[in-house]
């Protein structure tokens, strides 16, 4: 019997989870008039859609919208999403091997999407503009692609989760 590595053993986390929406800045208002700290609008550069990012620790809310602008890939599995109304669309787990875990997905004949790049320009507390290096695979289901899961790396963690974006007015935390 083989013994398993190190990374087979490491248990995963949630890295983010995602809500579709069909206004940015509407579902972004709502939820500053709920008392959370919503980062400014941001535009995923290879993917094509815009995100606002509500932080948690080492977590985080995405609200996803502008989907007619997304790449084929992404447009085609999340637009029926639409027929269920705005919500909850996928959840991301944490990687720190995505091609080891690409691997691992699709030796278990679940066929994983190619590696894509998520990274997206950010405007941090400061004012001056970094950009994420982050990258993701999707394992899409077929019978209820808008309940998917996803794989994420982040590169440059500390563009992703900032203490400034963590404050929210209503003490939310992820704990």
């Amino acid at each position: 019997m083989d013994r398993p590595t190190k990374l087979q053993n490491q248990r995963r986390s949630l890295d983010h989870y995602v809500v579709q929406v069909h206004d940015l800045q509407k579902a972004g208002g709502t939820y500053e008039r709920l008392g959370f700290q919503v980062m400014p609008r941001m535009q995923h550069v290879e993917i094509g859609s815009a995100n606002r990012v509500i932080q948690f620790g080492s977590t985080y809310l995405e609200l996803i919208g502008e989907l007619e602008n997304a790449v084929p890939l992404v447009r085609a599995n999340l637009a029926d999403r639409f027929d269920c109304g705005e919500g909850l669309t996928m959840v991301s787990l944490n990687s720190s091997g995505l091609e080891a875990d690409h691997g691992r997905v699709q030796a278990r004949k679940l066929d994983p999407a190619p590696i894509i790049s998520a990274r997206r320009k950010v405007t941090m507390p400061d004012g001056r503009v970094d950009e994420t290096d982050s990258r993701c695979f999707y394992i899409w289901r077929p019978e209820r692609r808008y309940l998917s899961l996803f794989l994420s790396q982040h590169y440059k963690p500390g563009v992703i989760w900032t203490h400034e974006f963590q404050q929210h007015p209503n003490t939310a935390l992820e704990t």
